[in-house]
């Protein structure tokens, strides 16, 4: 069975023809099928966690009552997979070693420099790479292979097993954790304040490499991006493949 999740902070609708979960993030008052402000929760984080309290309160409350064989497919209210009812997603999933992913989006510079450029600072950068290396010293050439390359799998969005979502968990949360403990974030505007859930993003990647994992890509779509807000989004993505390719040709 895959449980479909769709995380988010506001009232929304489901897609058409879709068997999912509305998973309620934030304050406001109740419009979701579950919160994630119950049981083992981190819900009070969200403001710099974003989605990740409900991946989170997913890990804790719900994995442990999901079957081995299950899968499990996070989507945002504003953006999802597109094909979840596609039958050839079935036979994606029968791979245990098969992850899918948001297609991959090329950045115009390396992902260590679109973070510092856009999201954040290269001194947070620096001490997950210290954390990693001290908690998991065998991942820290993924995290460098994953900061030098162009582009990543974007959205915090995946579907996978129980136990790869369980271990991606296990792995992550304590990472960002121990971040917290090293950041003081009275500095950071309310988006730079969004950390922990723009360094998600990027470990995701790293965890995914390290894992070995085969990565099936599947298209999002993004209903309310319309007009010309989609027109300038891809534009700006054919640019940034365009320049990722030239960019690659010209590296040793």
């Amino acid at each position: 069975m895959i449980y479909n999740y769709f995380i988010g902070h506001r009232p929304f609708e489901l897609p058409a023809a879709i068997e999912g979960i509305k998973l309620q993030v934030g304050n406001q008052s109740d419009f979701g099928d579950v919160r994630d402000n119950t049981g083992d929760q981190i819900a009070d984080k969200n403001a710099n966690y974003c989605e990740l309290t409900a991946l989170y309160w997913i890990w804790k409350n719900e994995c442990p009552k999901m079957n081995s064989d299950d899968r499990i497919s996070i989507n945002h209210y504003r953006r999802w997979f597109v094909g979840l009812n596609d039958p050839s997603l079935e036979n994606v999933l029968k791979n245990d070693q098969a992850i899918v992913l948001p297609k991959f989006e090329p950045y115009r510079e390396t992902v260590k420099e679109q973070y510092c450029n856009e999201s954040g600072f290269l001194e947070d950068l620096n001490k997950v790479r210290s954390i990693i290396q001290r908690k998991y010293p065998e991942d820290v050439v993924y995290f460098d292979q994953v900061m030098e390359q162009g582009g990543i799998h974007q959205y915090n969005m995946m579907i996978t097993t129980v136990n790869h979502y369980s271990d991606f968990c296990s792995w992550l949360f304590p990472i960002l954790f121990d971040l917290e403990k090293e950041i003081n974030l009275d500095n950071y505007n309310d988006y730079q304040k969004r950390i922990y859930g723009f360094l998600s993003e990027r470990l995701l990647n790293v965890w995914v490499k390290s894992r070995q994992l085969t990565v099936a890509e599947m298209k999002v779509e993004q209903p309310q991006i319309r007009g010309k807000d989609m027109m300038r989004l891809n534009l700006r993505r054919v640019r940034n493949r365009i320049e990722f390719k030239l960019f690659h040709k010209k590296r040793p």
